[in-house]
């Protein structure tokens, strides 16, 4: 796949939940992240385009546990090494806590 993206992505260091705000069914796992979005690990593949509301628990070391993050897939693809999906998301708004929040992540 060409690489497309005009941001650097932080890869996370810690365990990250990703749940639908909606249902609250584990979606997966958030593997890195920027301020524009983000790489989702998958058991499910999702449809390129889809509108995803998201909820990612984050380690207790941050003072928001929990971000509130609507987003849309760009990009969705098997991983060769196992039977997961690789899924890239970009963020469809922020909020200025959240963009705090994620300014700490990646710093």
């Amino acid at each position: 796949m060409k690489e497309r993206r005009k941001v650097y992505r932080k890869p996370l260091h810690y365990f990250t939940h990703v749940y639908d705000r909606k249902t609250r069914q584990l979606i997966g796992y958030l593997v890195d992240v920027s301020l524009q979005g983000g790489l989702l690990v998958t058991e499910k593949e999702i449809p390129l385009e889809t509108l995803i509301y998201l909820q990612i628990d984050l380690p207790e070391a941050f003072e928001k546990v929990n971000l509130d993050i609507t987003s849309r897939v760009v990009w969705c693809e098997t991983d060769p090494d196992s039977d997961l999906y690789k899924t890239g998301v970009e963020w469809v708004s922020l909020d200025p806590e959240v963009q705090d929040l994620i300014s700490q992540m990646i710093s």
